[in-house]
Parts: C-alpha cells; structure tokens; sequence
C-alpha cells in the first residue's frame, strides 16, 4: 500500500515561473523563444500538484498496454494530446544526444553556452554529480546573463562591446530554453528536485535548431518511461511532465 507521505511528485512549475521573464517589447529575447515552439510553456503548468490525485492515476498504469486501466475503460495520452494541451511542436527531426555526459564535456558546455568562468564550471561539476547543473546555479547565470544583455544592449557602445552584448542575449534565451526543457518536459532531474542534467545543454548551440525539434514526441516518451519506472520497480517518486497528468485528472 502507498501512503500520501511516501510518495512524491516532482514538479517544476514553481521554479520555472520563478524565472524573471523581459517585458513583450524585447525581442532579441522573445524572437528566438517563439522560434523555438516552446514559448507557450511560459503560461502553462501548475505551480503545485496533488501528489494523491497522481499517484492514484499512476496505479492504474499497465505498462504492457501504455494505457491507464480505469472502471469505464482504457485511457491513454497521446500525441495529439500533447500538441493540443502543451501546444509544442510534434514533428521534426529526432533530437540525438550521448547518453553519458563526462567532467571535461560539462564544464566546456557550462562555459561555452552559458557564459559562466572556468572555475564556476569547475566548482559546479565538483558539488553537482557529473554532467549536472544545480538549478539554484542555473537560475543565478540566467538572470546575471540577462542583467548583463540588458545593459550592453546601447547601440552607442563599442562594438566590442555590442559583440559582447550578443553573447549575453544567447546565452540569456539558451538558459531560459534550457529549463524548460530539461525541468518541464523531460524532467529529467534527481530525487531532490535540486539539479538538471546538462546532456540537452549539447543541443543548444544553434538556437535556430531548437524549433525543428519533435518536443512533444520527446515529452511523451520520457513520461511513457518514467510510468512504466514507476509501476514495475514500485517507485514512490514519479517525475516527467506532470502538466499532462494533471490535465488528464
């Protein structure tokens, strides 16, 4: 038997809202945002979920069928779901990333996309297990990269600095981009809730790529795997896009 206390739903609405977002009018931040297909998880999700409500629904999993076996039937999600709740992009080219992130690889993406020093990196990968990012530290690069954009953005500054400038602005959208998809469709993040992995961080060198991406395919996927983890292993931790089962509820 499951008890509400033991059983746990990992859910990143809270912490994705808490990311300060520019005013409408910025648009080297929201041009690329909408380009990407993903802009409408800014208004969608839950801030919080009843953990008993989910972990009812996740019982009545099979995974054999990939459907919930309910009193009036079988039930499941399916694409057309997911493109028409979440409104992200369902077809494109398949998303290929390693499967297994190194020290050397973290700490090379961490400060070639997201601007932070080479000792940050280093201290970052030394605190965090390998080939991970806290979302503390994630949440502190954004908003000092976006500070940082905001104030080199005169076009009366050098041009070195405008170059600068530009770094800055990529490297605001690649973090904002970054977690929302590594927190709100993938969730791919240990028990804790306090870290998300840098492996979908490779992906993002092109911003102009993200948009081409079947996130939707992707989200469904990592939600189908953490069901059928959940049921066959007994987990009292469940994580994946928990909008989409709040939605089903």
């Amino acid at each position: 038997m499951w008890y509400d206390w033991e059983y746990k739903c990992i859910n990143a609405g809270r912490k994705l809202r808490a990311l300060g977002k520019p005013e409408e009018g910025l648009r080297w931040f929201w041009d690329p945002v909408e380009a990407s297909g993903l802009h409408h998880l800014i208004y969608t999700g839950y801030s919080t979920v009843t953990h008993a409500m989910v972990r009812a629904l996740c019982e009545r999993w099979h995974a054999e069928t990939s459907s919930f076996h309910l009193l009036v039937g079988e039930m499941t999600i399916t694409l057309d779901d997911v493109y028409n709740l979440l409104h992200i992009p369902i077809q494109g080219r398949i998303l290929d990333h390693d499967e297994v992130m190194n020290r050397d690889c973290g700490i090379d993406l961490m400060t070639r996309l997201l601007g932070m020093s080479d000792v940050a990196a280093r201290v970052e990968v030394k605190t965090e297990s390998v080939g991970h990012i806290s979302y503390s530290t994630l949440k502190r690069v954004y908003e000092a990269q976006l500070i940082e954009a905001r104030r080199l953005e005169n076009p009366q500054t050098m041009e070195d600095m405008q170059e600068r400038g530009r770094r800055r602005q990529d490297e605001a959208v690649v973090c904002e981009e970054f977690s929302f998809i590594s927190r709100r469709l993938c969730a791919v993040t240990n028990k804790t809730n306090r870290h998300v992995d840098l492996i979908y961080l490779d992906c993002m060198a092109d911003l102009q790529a993200i948009g081409k991406w079947p996130s939707g395919g992707m989200t469904l996927a990592y939600l189908y795997d953490y069901l059928d983890y959940s049921v066959r292993l007994n987990n009292r931790t469940m994580t994946g896009c928990t909008t989409l089962l709040m939605v089903i509820i």
